[in-house]
């Protein structure tokens, strides 16, 4: 396969390739789903505040629990990978 991804013609060339999930971690799920859930939750909160003129008043706190859920999840991978931010 060419690394090289934009062709002599100038035009982008890329070839698809399947997409392997077996080594994704059982944190890594839990913290798509916190973060699919955050998003729906805010989006809702959207929704209701914005085009229905009333908004739901649990949105912003349960957004605020599973974006802090989010990072503490997140942190734990980073660390079992050992991927600290570093200067």
């Amino acid at each position: 396969m060419s690394d090289k991804l934009v062709g002599d013609d100038g035009e982008f060339h890329a070839v698809d390739e399947a997409v392997d999930l077996s080594g994704t971690t059982f944190e890594a799920w839990i913290a798509l789903g916190i973060f699919w859930l955050l998003g729906a939750t805010v989006l809702y909160q959207f929704v209701t505040r914005y085009v229905m003129n009333d908004s739901a008043a649990w949105t912003e706190e349960i957004a605020r629990y599973l974006l802090v859920g989010v990072v503490f999840v997140g942190a734990a991978i980073g660390v079992a990978k050992n991927n600290h931010i570093q200067v």
